[in-house]
């Protein structure tokens, strides 16, 4: 199977960072992200692993929504 383009289904790079990382956090057999991959991305791997049942974090969701405020706002000048 070939590898998905993200950014060719999300025009914003950042949902785009952020879904990928979802779909691998949901699979069992992808690594934890290092340091060398997005902010976004990390974020989308770690909500994908909590809802697969694979990790279980303690954040509000509220933190979450935060979490990714702050995600928005450090990085969007980066994503353009």
């Amino acid at each position: 199977m070939s590898e998905i383009d993200w950014h060719a289904i999300y025009p914003n790079p950042l949902d785009a960072e952020c879904c990928h990382g979802y779909y691998d956090g949901r699979r069992p057999d992808s690594p934890e992200p290092s340091s060398n991959r997005h902010p976004a991305y990390i974020h989308g791997f770690r909500n994908g692993r909590d809802d697969a049942g694979i990790t279980r974090r303690h954040e509000t969701a509220q933190q979450r929504r935060e979490a990714w405020a702050m995600i928005v706002a450090m990085c969007s000048e980066d994503a353009r």
